[in-house]
């Protein structure tokens, strides 16, 4: 329960910063800060401080074509949301979860061949996302927040975040790493920022999360993947962070001059 309670603290208070921020100063910054790992830093620290580190080890191997999905994921909302928001969010969680059963029926265990499948999907994502759909960058929203407002953003944001890494525990490796990678973040924003600013501007940020999320997760498990067998669980968990957080600066860096 103590381990539930941190996952919900911290996931509901990073994303609800993440929208605070993409209102204050636009869906740029917003959508780079919601990227950085939560529910993945989250969910690997308590599967290797609850079981083994070895068994976290065991759960990143499936995590890079979970990755891959969660792009797919992005893709298939953004593209549907011209119908409605409910069609396009249940829809795309629907494949979400067929996709990923399919993972645990076949028994994916390839960490070299889920890296390619997760590069060749999010270049495939990038792509339509950036040259086809056009999705632009949204500028800073003048807000005015209520006590309810930021509340009720942490406790839905946080809900989802425990909720995967709850599913994580109970689970063996391969849903373990599943749900480790479940969209709860994207998910978080989607209904967020929707509801707030409609669907422009929760476009905006989705698109941003998703490249700053995807490059910067992945750089998490590769690093995490190592450093929980040859470290302890302070820096098996902080070294990764530590390398996450500097790719993302120069990927804010070229956000800022190439995402549209």
């Amino acid at each position: 329960m103590l381990k539930l309670a941190l996952s919900f603290i911290v996931g509901g208070a990073w994303i609800t910063l993440a929208t605070v921020l993409a209102e204050k100063f636009g869906t740029k910054l917003g959508g780079v800060i919601a990227g950085l790992p939560s529910t993945t830093a989250v969910a690997l620290f308590f599967i290797a401080w609850s079981q083994t580190p070895f068994f976290a080890y065991e759960a990143t191997t499936i995590m890079p074509v979970v990755m891959g999905i969660n792009s797919l994921f992005v893709l298939v909302y953004s593209r549907l949301t011209r119908y409605s928001f409910w069609f396009s969010l249940i829809t795309a969680l629907g494949i979400w979860f067929a996709l990923s059963f399919g993972l645990v029926l076949i028994e994916f265990d390839n960490f070299i061949l889920a890296l390619v499948i997760f590069t060749v999907v999010f270049a495939f994502s990038y792509f339509i996302l950036e040259k086809k759909s056009g999705i632009t960058s949204v500028g800073k929203k003048d807000m005015t927040y209520t006590g309810w407002q930021l509340m009720s953003r942490g406790i839905f944001s946080g809900t989802m975040i425990a909720l995967a890494v709850l599913m994580g525990k109970v689970s063996g490796p391969l849903w373990g790493g599943i749900f480790s990678i479940f969209p709860a973040v994207y998910v978080s924003i989607i209904y967020i920022t929707h509801l707030a600013h409609g669907k422009s501007f929760s476009l905006a940020t989705l698109k941003t999360a998703m490249i700053s999320g995807q490059v910067g997760v992945c750089i998490y498990v590769v690093t995490a993947r190592y450093t929980y067998l040859y470290l302890d669980l302070f820096w098996g968990t902080f070294s990764p962070y530590l390398a996450t957080l500097t790719c993302t600066l120069v990927l804010y860096y070229y956000i800022n001059k190439k995402v549209s």
